[in-house]
């Protein structure tokens, strides 16, 4: 491959969990073709390197692209991952210039502080990459950028000052990567599907969340009208809204129905929500399933008031219950979201169990309380880690000892818990059954 261009290679490195390989969820790689579209409008060549849907090797992808700079983001599973890629990156090129990023790397930049990495992006998005792609093809020094962490080699690493994020003048992401895969990406049983976000951050402020803690702690929205104009050119027909939450301002939301029924849009949606905006608003319901949305992702963490109260959650058990039958009732599907808490007893799956099967809820996950970098239950947990080995921080291994019974005993529960779903939902068991490497689950 020849090109006059300067290339940028975008990386997201291979996460194998459990669940991925039980349910074969695969997401489209949204934060790269946003980086994507920067580069072509800066006149850089792209190419995204996405191991969960081809089969190359990195150094394959490396020795025929012969990038400039390499760009790689990700999770806290991936950090030694992200960071072994920018090492074969300089192994391949000595002066790549090697970019991480990602939400990992947002709050807590100083885990990729390593010889083989040149700048971490800690703010900014797509504008700081930017300015990055601009510096680095004038053969200018990227060192001062605002937005990214540097390395020195007198002063060691250097973090430069906040930048901002332009929600404003976002580029439409470049869905070629995308589009050249689209039978691969999905949701649970729903598939293809495309990643849409609408807005950045989390005003709320639940104890185990990371989110909220990202773009500065700050919740910013996104134009409606530009909103709108991307779902328009997506050239697919399901469309899974990624907002930490997306049902918090019920006059944007109803506008983006209104908008989109003007422009007779016709798209399926699957959108997070919070139990108690749901049980609080129920007129709000027939309004979603006007627009298409056809499945409610709804975080309840908990079903007792006072695991509830402990996550400062700020939402009830009934609300829970109200939101699923509301949602129910305008023929919309919930997928429950559950923590079991480190400290839990076999009762407390037992409970669990016994509400969701009263609440008539046929899909849900259940995580295992995990407490990650720079969070508040990392503060609180972090002399309790059994192990720091990132790959295990997937929600489904545990990293710390239970404190109410065996770790097998935690392990067996949970996996019944799973297993549960397969009996309750007929699509999830036949998509599992056809797609899923079940054997693997559990490895």
């Amino acid at each position: 491959m020849s090109s006059d261009k300067q290339k940028v290679l975008l990386v997201r490195p291979e996460q194998d969990t459990r669940l991925l390989h039980a349910v074969r969820m695969i997401t489209e790689p949204l934060d790269l073709e946003y980086l994507a579209a920067v580069a072509t409008s800066e006149g850089w060549e792209f190419l995204i390197h996405d191991p969960l849907v081809t089969d190359d090797p990195f150094e394959l992808a490396l020795e025929r692209f012969n990038p400039d700079i390499i760009g790689i983001t990700g999770y806290y599973p991936t950090k030694d991952r992200m960071i072994e890629f920018a090492s074969i990156a300089k192994e391949h090129r000595s002066n790549v210039l090697t970019v991480i990023g990602g939400v990992h790397a947002e709050i807590n930049n100083e885990d990729f502080q390593n010889d083989s990495v040149d700048l971490i992006v800690h703010s900014g998005g797509t504008e700081t990459f930017r300015n990055i792609l601009r510096l680095a093809g004038n053969g200018a020094t990227t060192e001062g950028i605002a937005g990214t962490c540097h390395r020195t080699v007198k002063a060691g690493w250097i973090r430069n000052e906040e930048a901002s994020s332009d929600l404003l003048n976002l580029p439409l992401p470049d869905r070629t990567h995308f589009h050249e895969n689209i039978n691969k990406f999905r949701y649970l049983h729903y598939g293809p599907v495309a990643l849409v976000k609408t807005a950045y951050g989390c005003p709320h402020n639940c104890r185990f969340c990371y989110c909220r803690l990202l773009n500065g702690g700050r919740y910013s929205v996104r134009c409606i009208e530009d909103v709108v104009d991307e779902i328009e050119a997506i050239a697919c027909d399901r469309i899974w809204v990624v907002d930490d939450t997306f049902l918090i301002d019920r006059k944007r939301v109803v506008a983006l129905a209104n908008l989109l029924r003007e422009r007779a849009v016709k798209k399926e949606f699957i959108i997070y929500s919070r139990s108690d905006f749901i049980a609080q608003n129920p007129d709000i319901v027939p309004i979603l399933s006007g627009m298409g949305v056809i499945d409610v992702i709804i975080g309840f963490e908990a079903v007792e008031e006072k695991q509830l109260t402990g996550y400062d959650k700020q939402a009830t058990v009934d609300e829970g219950r109200r939101a699923i039958r509301l949602l129910k009732d305008s023929g919309i599907e919930s997928t429950g979201l559950f923590i079991m808490d480190i400290d839990a007893e076999p009762r407390d799956f037992g409970i669990l169990r016994k509400w969701i099967a009263k609440s008539g809820l046929t899909t849900y996950t259940l995580s295992i309380l995990t407490p990650f970098p720079g969070t508040e239950l990392w503060e609180r947990y972090s002399d309790r880690l059994v192990t720091r080995d990132c790959r295990k921080w997937d929600l489904s291994h545990l990293v710390m000892n239970p404190g109410g019974m065996h770790w097998l005993l935690f392990h067996a529960l949970m996996i019944w818990m799973h297993l549960a779903v397969l009996f309750k939902n007929r699509k999830m068991r036949r998509h599992v059954l056809l797609h899923a490497g079940f054997r693997q689950v559990w490895s």
